[in-house]
């Protein structure tokens, strides 16, 4: 009776929305007597939507859509029915609320990036998030240029879309270099100290493939400097599980598992060079690897690119090197994608995107400079609007 009272007294209702820890929340706000009282809705509503959350991107199936998950929790009933559209699509069916008032399910969304709304069937919006994404997902595996060693960070600057990514916080984001930061960190494994202030190709790709293509891409950063398959950790070598986020390969692995899938591995490793002149000694590991990750998710490949030409470590193993990830693209289609050409033998080749200079006697591992940046970012670009531009 007395919550009856007070709601006869009320002077004035205010219905709004906020976000908190990343979830949208829906509030309920009543005015009476000089102050603000919290009181709970009388109707069946959706109460908060914790995913998708802003910035968030989904991997196209096809052509046209692809899936949107969506989850909150709701008042009412046990079974009240949840509806969402997608950038001002028709509505459809999320699922049934179960005892906990707790719901999920998925809907298709057309191939772009807006609003997605959430509602009790029936009824008016109750939450909105935005910007959703439905477009292709890219993970980044490797070493330390897939972290990016740019001297000076990359912005996107296309105004079609917001490209986006999936941080090392496991926060989705507008991309930002340095797009491997290790502010917040969650997966201590993968954390490179020596990529903090430094840019990356990847927001300069992002604006050639949307212009290009127009359709909206993101990222998952899962790099670390100076890893390969090494016996001990960080390795890209999988362990028994898989998953194991105390691992590079699971870390990596389970990022993906919580993207909802990706479009391809975007694979940029190997600048230590290689010792063996047929290239098995590299292709053994990796082979191994992929398949491994195929073993979880049926179908997904990598797409490794033949390395910068990096000055200081000896032709032998540049061109080795080089002949490895020719063979991998030639030899293992099951596996991988034909990659981008960054440098092939011969050394010194005109065309070759050369690594640059950072101190007196140290090998030239890394692109530093915005120009060579812009080449190698064009060239990843040209390659993934080869591969993946239709479905």
């Amino acid at each position: 009776m007395k919550t009856i009272l007070l709601f006869l007294l009320v002077a004035l209702s205010a219905v709004g929305q906020t976000t908190f820890n990343n979830v949208a929340v829906k509030t309920n706000l009543t005015v009476f007597g000089g102050g603000v009282l919290l009181v709970p809705p009388f109707t069946a509503e959706v109460a908060s939507v914790t995913e998708p959350t802003a910035y968030q991107a989904f991997q196209r199936t096809n052509n046209t859509s692809g899936l949107i998950y969506v989850s909150g929790r709701c008042s009412g009933p046990v079974g009240t029915v949840v509806e969402a559209r997608f950038n001002g699509g028709s509505w459809a069916t999320v699922g049934s609320t179960d005892i906990y008032g707790a719901f999920s399910g998925t809907i298709t969304g057309a191939v772009g990036q807006g609003d997605l709304a959430v509602r009790v069937q029936g009824g008016s919006t109750d939450i909105t998030v935005t910007p959703v994404s439905v477009g292709d997902v890219f993970a980044i595996w490797g070493q330390s240029n897939g972290s990016g060693r740019l001297t000076n960070n990359q912005t996107t600057t296309n105004s079609t879309f917001t490209v986006t990514m999936l941080g090392n916080d496991y926060v989705w984001k507008a991309i930002s270099d340095p797009t491997d930061s290790s502010v917040n960190q969650i997966d201590t494994i993968s954390s490179d100290t020596d990529s903090l202030g430094m840019g990356s190709v990847w927001p300069l790709l992002a604006d050639t493939w949307v212009n290009t293509t127009g359709i909206p891409i993101a990222f998952i950063q899962c790099t670390k400097g100076a890893t390969g398959f090494g016996v001990s950790q960080p390795t890209w070598v999988p362990t028994t599980n898989h998953f194991d986020r105390t691992t590079l390969f699971g870390s990596a692995m389970y990022r993906i598992q919580v993207a909802h899938g990706v479009r391809a591995i975007l694979w940029w490793q190997g600048e230590g060079g290689f010792d063996d002149v047929t290239g098995m000694s590299y292709i053994t590991p990796f082979t191994n690897m992929v398949t491994v990750v195929q073993s979880e998710f049926p179908g997904l490949k990598l797409v490794p690119c033949k390395l910068q030409e990096c000055v200081g470590i000896t032709t032998p193993r540049l061109t080795n090197g080089w002949y490895a990830i020719g063979r991998l693209w030639n030899e293992w289609t099951n596996l991988v994608y034909r990659g981008p050409t960054l440098a092939d033998a011969p050394v010194g080749n005109p065309t070759n995107i050369l690594a640059e200079n950072e101190g007196t006697g140290l090998p030239y591992y890394h692109i530093k400079t915005s120009t060579n940046g812009a080449a190698a970012s064009y060239r990843w670009a040209t390659n993934l609007i080869s591969n993946f531009q239709t479905y």
